[in-house]
């Protein structure tokens, strides 16, 4: 199952979290030890009609988003890890 921020619209997710969550744009992380402690990646997904803000909460969901057979275009956030477990609902 994946984890997700919900926006208030089914595109620009990425200015959303970067004004109201604090977000920092980055390029794509190349190893899941390359997101700094007390941050989370959300990686936006745009499936054409609608974006995905996608959490990547652990190795194997980073390494999914990363894939280089998914060609969909991506985004990359880092915000308060905390914070990304509260808009998600993801518990550790």
């Amino acid at each position: 199952m994946g984890y997700y921020v919900q926006t208030d619209a089914a595109r620009g997710k990425v200015d959303y979290i970067v004004k109201n969550y604090g977000g920092e744009v980055v390029a794509q992380p190349r190893n899941w030890s390359d997101i700094p402690e007390g941050k989370a990646l959300l990686v936006v997904v745009n499936n054409g009609p609608f974006e995905a803000a996608a959490y990547a909460y652990k190795q194997e969901e980073f390494r999914d988003f990363i894939d280089p057979s998914d060609l969909r275009p991506k985004e990359f956030v880092l915000i308060d890890k905390k914070l990304a477990n509260k808009l998600t609902g993801y518990e550790e």
